[in-house]
């Protein structure tokens, strides 16, 4: 089985809206994702607290699959495009690994 990890920092204001307002957008894709996407044998979306320390990254995605050919599959659902489109455009940094467990 494939662990597949994602985290993003996010822009204080991007798209014309707020952090918040933009991590709201994002929780809400990543929990469709979750019910789209068939290759998912596990999932959870975190958001990070409001008290948390201020260069800590925002928003993580941990995602079981079962190996590199299911994750290649997952990265190619329009589900997860969209996630990615919208972080990708209100993000600074994003951090990912891929294991096996």
């Amino acid at each position: 089985m494939l662990r597949h990890i994602v985290t993003y920092k996010f822009l204080p204001e991007a798209q014309g809206r707020t952090k918040l307002e933009n991590l709201s957008i994002a929780k809400a894709l990543a929990d469709e994702m979750a019910k789209k996407i068939p290759e998912l044998i596990s999932f959870c979306c975190g958001v990070g607290s409001p008290e948390q320390k201020a260069d800590n990254y925002d928003i993580i995605l941990i995602c079981d699959l079962k190996d590199f050919d299911t994750l290649t599959a997952y990265k190619q659902n329009p589900a997860h495009k969209a996630f990615g489109t919208h972080c990708h455009a209100v993000s600074s940094d994003r951090a990912a690994i891929d294991f096996e467990i």
